[in-house]
């Protein structure tokens, strides 16, 4: 009988005890989620800035059949947002288009990292064998005078690294639609542009 009365306190505490822990589960899945809500929001990726500062172009020639030769260069520069993770770029290519058709040769450029919460400057020199484009655009770039409006693009792979983490490995494209002037003077002097000009970035 003793024995009887004393499983059932034994079983009567056992119950108390799971009835508390059970109690604050709840407080204790809610403060989880606020933690997990608060690193997410801090470290979470965000993604990079592009605008382009710089312009110049100092040639524009065209040859029979519609072969363009250029000479020209960019300033691009790139902007990490994140404070906790690091930005880099690699497989990188530039090129121009005029209207959706390429008009320099395509050129490599070398691996870029971005620290956290930093800028790096891209310079893009465009110069080499001429390009084949329509009659078209080649009458249009002719007829254009000192200005053509370009888009100026840039593809490759970026990643953002926390610490020795990567946390992600995608295709990146950036578009930077700008008037250029042609100096037709043999320079390779970049030109200030009246503002700033932010790129759309694509992933």
């Amino acid at each position: 009988m003793i024995r009887s009365e004393e499983d059932h306190n034994r079983r009567h505490k056992v119950n108390l005890k799971h009835g508390s822990i059970c109690k604050y589960l709840p407080i204790l899945f809610l403060v989880i989620v606020l933690v997990a809500l608060a690193l997410w929001l801090s470290y979470r990726p965000k993604n990079p800035e592009f605008v382009l500062v710089g312009a110049a172009v100092s040639k524009v020639t065209v040859s029979p059949p519609s072969q363009l030769s250029t000479i020209m260069e960019f300033t691009i520069v790139t902007r990490n947002p994140n404070k906790h993770v690091c930005i880099s770029y690699d497989e990188l290519i530039g090129m121009v288009l005029y209207k959706g058709q390429q008009i320099t040769p395509q050129v490599m450029l070398s691996p870029v990292i971005d620290e956290k919460k930093s800028t790096v400057e891209i310079l893009l020199v465009l110069h080499g064998p001429a390009v084949a484009v329509t009659e078209e655009v080649a009458n249009e770039i002719v007829r254009s005078g000192n200005e053509i409006l370009v888009r100026v693009v840039l593809m490759g792979r970026v990643k953002w690294k926390f610490g020795g983490i990567k946390i992600g490995y995608y295709d990146v494209t950036v578009k930077c639609d700008v008037l250029v002037n042609n100096t037709k003077k043999g320079l390779m002097v970049p030109l200030p542009l009246p503002h700033s000009t932010p790129c759309k970035v694509d992933f």
